[in-house]
């Protein structure tokens, strides 16, 4: 299901539209924390079928953030280190087609989130009305070649529509 989801490629991105992530993001699908000094393990409880998406720990080692990749897009949770509890972050979705969130102090998050906007432009598969025109130095020399360059206003739209994000700071 993961492989059939839809995919644009745009700008060399690979993006879900239905989710506002890179396609078959790389996530893992439960986490346990394990205290160090005693050995012992906790389990941190998360939605089931859950996809677990960058954890990355506060700076003072009291909470981790994550992504979970739903069927919608992706959510913002944090995690008690303390007691394994997971909190979902509501009212937002992460938008992770460029970006991520990172801790910006101990209790503060910045996160690239999904604006709030209209619905989407459709995806066309648009035949060029003009030729594409390349044209070097003359000189010989090495070609660099790029995939899935935006080669229509219709790509520009949707690159703009996905990959804009707002920059939000989330107080834990």
């Amino acid at each position: 299901t993961e492989l059939a989801q839809p995919m644009l490629r745009i700008a060399g991105l690979r993006i879900n539209p239905m989710t506002n992530a890179q396609h078959r993001e790389f996530y893992s699908t439960k986490l346990t924390l394990k205290n160090i000094s005693d050995g012992k393990e906790m389990a941190v409880v998360l939605p089931a079928g859950a996809k677990i998406l960058s954890p990355e720990w506060s700076p003072d080692g009291k909470h981790i953030a994550l992504g979970n990749i739903t069927s919608s897009g992706v959510e913002l949770w944090i995690v008690d280190t303390s007691s394994g509890k997971a909190t979902k972050v509501t009212g937002i979705a992460l938008n992770t087609a460029m970006g991520n969130f990172s801790w910006a102090d101990d209790q503060t998050i910045a996160a690239n989130i999904v604006p709030k906007r209209g619905v989407a432009p459709k995806y066309e598969d648009v035949m060029p009305d003009q030729p594409a025109i390349q044209e070097t130095t003359g000189k010989r020399g090495a070609v660099v070649t790029y995939e899935d360059l935006l080669k229509s206003p219709n790509d520009e739209r949707l690159f703009e529509y996905y990959c804009t994000s707002q920059i939000a700071l989330i107080n834990t």
